[in-house]
């Protein structure tokens, strides 16, 4: 079995604590970018860096890092946050720092039993634990954090059935949501605010996606989840990029940013546009038929014939004009 990977942020800087926020909140195949000087990466991954990509590793919130005191008096405590994938590791060489793109995974409880002291990130081995769910995780290192809004979310399908994944993007070195214009989608969020309620969230709606909730609505409950819908606008190129931010109300002399940010790729549906065109087909038969019902007529052909063309054309008429209307008139 091939040796599990410690990706460790720590409680020392307002960044890590922000990476270990968007690791709780972003969805899930979404990429969290790490990145850790040599000295402090496992000699082995220095070594051979590729060998390790699509390896699985944990992601790992340590806390009692204060700076301020020496290592020997610092009460360090590491706790499990979820499982990620590792999708790239680079090196710059102008920094000599490693980079690492995780695929996030399965929210995770596991106690480390071994690990490489003053690496971080490093080969451990773990004792699983029992709570496994997102609201277990928070619960566990909520202490650790300002008076604040905890959040998740994922994008659905519009009937809530199918939960879409982000792609993972080489040239953005991140995932986007691929989705269409001008179509319909659900967004699940799920809180638990340590304010008891009365945090407000805050979601920036780019060009071309709305997402229809009241900006800065209070959540109302300690623990909540909640669908929300998202929409998108027409796009009038082939494809558009935006982004969509996310991020809780702060605290008054906050020193942190714990905005969310997810990339969406919006792609133009040709779908309406074939539909629109096998509706107008509809009304052009129509048309068609009634001049045939023109022409039966002069020619005093049977009633009965004259009656069901036109009693067809009306039938194209109705369903072609009747469908242009509900589904395409500008309101």
């Amino acid at each position: 079995m091939d040796k599990l990977i410690g990706f460790f942020s720590s409680d020392a800087r307002p960044l890590y604590i922000e990476d270990i926020y968007r690791a709780m909140a972003l969805p899930e195949k979404s990429i969290i970018h790490f990145r850790y000087n040599q000295k402090y990466v496992q000699d082995d991954i220095v070594s051979d860096s590729s060998k390790y990509v699509n390896r699985e590793g944990i992601i790992f919130f340590t806390t009692g890092n204060d700076l301020e005191k020496t290592p020997e008096d610092r009460e360090i405590k590491h706790h499990s946050i979820r499982k990620v994938r590792i999708k790239s590791i680079y090196k710059s060489e102008d920094t000599r720092y490693f980079h690492f793109l995780l695929e996030l995974g399965d929210y995770y409880d596991c106690e480390i039993t071994n690990t490489e002291q003053n690496k971080f990130a490093a080969f451990v081995s773990v004792k699983e634990g029992i709570n496994h769910c997102w609201i277990d995780r928070v619960k566990a290192i909520e202490s650790y954090f300002e008076d604040i809004l905890f959040f998740k979310y994922e994008i659905l399908s519009k009937n809530e059935k199918k939960k879409l994944f982000p792609k993972y993007s080489k040239s953005y070195k991140d995932t986007i949501y691929q989705l269409n214009d001008e179509s319909d989608y659900k967004i699940l969020f799920s809180f638990y605010d340590k304010k008891n309620g009365d945090s407000k969230l805050n979601i920036n709606d780019s060009e071309y996606i709305d997402i229809h909730y009241k900006e800065c609505s209070k959540i109302g409950a300690l623990i909540d989840d909640r669908y929300f819908n998202l929409s998108t606008r027409t796009i009038h190129q082939r494809k558009k990029n935006e982004i969509l931010k996310i991020s809780p109300s702060l605290p008054k002399n906050s020193k942190l940013s714990y905005e969310v940010v997810t990339r969406f790729e919006i792609t133009k549906s040709y779908k309406k546009a074939i539909f629109y065109g096998f509706l107008s087909s509809f009304l052009f038969i129509s048309i068609v038929l009634s001049q045939v019902v023109g022409a039966l007529i002069k020619l005093e052909k049977p009633t009965s014939c004259v009656v069901i063309v036109g009693v067809i054309a009306l039938f194209f008429f109705f369903i072609g004009s009747s469908l242009l209307l509900s589904n395409f008139s500008k309101k």
